[in-house]
């Protein structure tokens, strides 16, 4: 919590301290729980929590929410060139890198000034692009962090404001009253939320203080995929959201778009589509020596090599990929599998895939992604729900064929039967099939991979992404 939401929290009745002081326990809790007993246990307390806090934090209606937060707020005078991105953190996502990507190049551009808000602070993995981002001259700002006197002043003594921050669900309200400040002090011309945390909660707090224009950024299919991620609240404040005209959408990928708008119950073409940007500058062909030590920690034998770089989460489903393994080893018995990656679901795929034994290698989270995906045969993507994957983008563009669940983006990543397969999602036979087609045949696999460098290029240009993105803050 910053320093916005602390002082209006010392203006708020005994009774609403005591509740946002207990949803902040049960979910510290939760959070100690995910490390101790895992995601199961976490999802579990977490409930509890909202639970027994409903007394206090009962879920509005659409109806509700819109008497609670009337649109009447003036745009505020801005200048015309500064864009607040506002993102979760600046960990090694494929968001996180989109927005990297588009600072810098931008920047470099001269099309906008920018600062970058984060509402986790950026140390660790958290800190991941920083030094990128760092590096074009963005100032990085974490949310409430510093504070403002005219905004401080406002955000104690202005009583439409206070009657907005009482209306919010108590899981979003810190974060809304710390962006609200920032937003106050910065005094953007636009506010760009990258994901469904920050779309919510800074898409609130710049409608609160009239920021004149909004950009909400969609990175895959609507929350309501996600269970582990999804709140009830998100459905009635984005609804909110997009009925106001200073907010404008994009997605990364048409499934994505049309995903939303069912979701929002909106006409699809109200979301603009901005592919990913890949530089290719970034994947220039990695050492020949480092890409043999990963074949030799991961194939040691020469055999061929199938990779998977991911979340180890339960939208990414690695149990479909370690049994894509089993089911591929059955006919291929010289076939080696490499998995990059960490996350909750670690102990599950190893247990799963043990009977491979050492055809099967756990490589954790690498630095070094290029070249682990350079020393793959095919790299192989199973997920349930994906935005654009920024691994198969990656993968084609060093030129190694890919096999992909038909899901999401993936539609738009994939050239399907020009530089990979894509298979349905509810299809394993499919994805081992194809898997072992690609491997049984030479000629394909080298056509498939050829082909990969040229697609991206021309589907997947840094100059078109930022140009696109630019042109939603005109107007």
């Amino acid at each position: 919590m910053g320093c916005y939401a602390t002082a209006f929290d010392q203006i708020l009745p005994l009774h609403r301290r005591v509740a946002a002081f207990g949803l902040r326990v049960a979910h510290g809790v939760a959070r100690r729980a995910g490390i101790v007993g895992g995601p199961k246990v976490e999802r579990a307390i977490r409930a509890v929590g909202n639970r027994v806090l409903a007394a206090r934090t009962v879920h509005q209606r659409d109806e509700e929410v819109s008497a609670a937060w009337p649109h009447s707020e003036a745009p505020m005078s801005a200048p015309a060139d500064l864009v607040v991105s506002v993102v979760g953190s600046l960990g090694p996502g494929g968001a996180e890198r989109q927005l990297a990507m588009y600072l810098a190049s931008s920047s470099r551009r001269g099309l906008a000034r920018h600062e970058l808000v984060t509402l986790q602070q950026c140390a660790g993995a958290s800190a991941h692009y920083l030094p990128q981002v760092a590096a074009c001259g963005v100032p990085v700002v974490h949310r409430g962090e510093h504070a403002d006197r005219a905004a401080l002043e406002r955000i104690c003594s202005d009583t439409v404001l206070h009657e907005r921050f009482r209306a919010l669900p108590l899981p979003i309200r810190h974060d809304v009253v710390d962006l609200a400040g920032e937003f106050m002090r910065a005094r953007p011309r636009t506010v760009h939320a990258w994901m469904d945390h920050a779309n919510v909660t800074a898409g609130l707090a710049a409608l609160a203080v009239g920021v004149p224009r909004i950009v909400l950024s969609f990175r895959s299919l609507n929350p309501s995929n996600f269970p582990a991620l999804y709140r009830n609240w998100m459905l009635p404040w984005y609804r909110l959201l997009v009925a106001d005209p200073r907010v404008r959408m994009v997605a990364n990928s048409h499934a994505g778009a049309a995903s939303y708008a069912e979701w929002l119950d909106i006409d699809p073409a109200r979301i603009a589509v901005v592919l990913n940007g890949v530089d290719p500058t970034e994947y220039a062909r990695p050492d020949p020596a480092a890409v043999a030590r990963v074949r030799a920690e991961a194939a040691p034998d020469g055999a061929p090599l199938v990779v998977g770089m991911m979340r180890l989460t339960e939208e990414k489903r690695p149990l479909v990929f370690a049994g894509t393994a089993l089911g591929v080893g059955a006919v291929h018995p010289r076939v080696s599998f490499a998995l990059a990656g960490d996350g909750p679901m670690r102990d599950e795929v190893r247990a799963l895939a043990s009977p491979l034994g050492a055809r099967f290698t756990m490589l954790g989270a690498r630095s070094d992604a290029a070249t682990v995906l350079a020393a793959a045969d095919l790299v192989l993507l199973t997920s349930r729900a994906e935005g654009t994957p920024n691994v198969l983008l990656e993968a084609q563009l060093l030129g190694v064929p890919v096999v992909a669940t038909r899901v999401g983006g993936v539609g738009d990543a994939v050239d399907d039967g020009g530089t990979g397969i894509l298979c349905a999602a509810d299809d394993p036979a499919g994805l081992r099939d194809a898997v072992l087609r690609l491997l049984g045949d030479d000629a394909l696999r080298a056509r498939l991979g050829a082909a990969g460098p040229a697609w991206i290029a021309r589907r997947f240009s840094v100059e078109a992404m930022v140009d696109a993105t630019d042109a939603l803050y005109g107007g």
